[in-house]
């Protein structure tokens, strides 16, 4: 779940000395490293309790049951971001007695659980439109 509980990585706390500090996770030490993070404590659980990481310095991942969850969650972090950050410039630009009515929130446990349930029900459509781009597209050529 994640609404106002994100865990942030920050690979340069993991870095060991001499090593390249690039930001990349390219190793399997940094990959535990960054895997953790999706979990709150408990390791024995079937599945990580948050589908989002955020990068400190470098960006975000994200994981699903599938491809097609992962790729969705990707895509639609990466839009809803930069919904926020523009909400919050126009509420920074307001005069403040106006802005106190736009004070941001975050969604709440039964919102999550909510847009989950519906994202998960919803995110073949879009699916198939991201793959029928990418067939079309002379970008991506599977040569396989």
């Amino acid at each position: 779940m994640e609404g106002n509980d994100v865990p942030v990585f920050d690979i340069g706390t993991v870095y060991s000395a001499g090593e390249q500090q690039d930001l990349l996770v390219r190793d399997p030490r940094l990959g535990s490293a960054l895997a953790s993070k999706f979990l709150k404590g408990d390791t024995d659980l079937p599945y990580p309790e948050h589908s989002v990481v955020l990068m400190r310095r470098h960006g975000y991942t994200t994981h699903g049951k599938d491809i097609e969850t992962a790729v969705y969650r990707a895509i639609y972090t990466k839009v809803n971001a930069g919904v926020q950050t523009n909400a919050m410039m126009l509420r920074s630009a307001m005069p403040s007695a106006m802005a106190a009515k736009f004070e941001l929130e975050p969604l709440t446990d039964d919102m999550c659980q909510g847009c989950i349930k519906m994202n998960e029900g919803t995110q073949d459509k879009p699916w198939k439109l991201w793959a029928a781009e990418v067939e079309k597209s002379s970008l991506y050529i599977n040569r396989g």
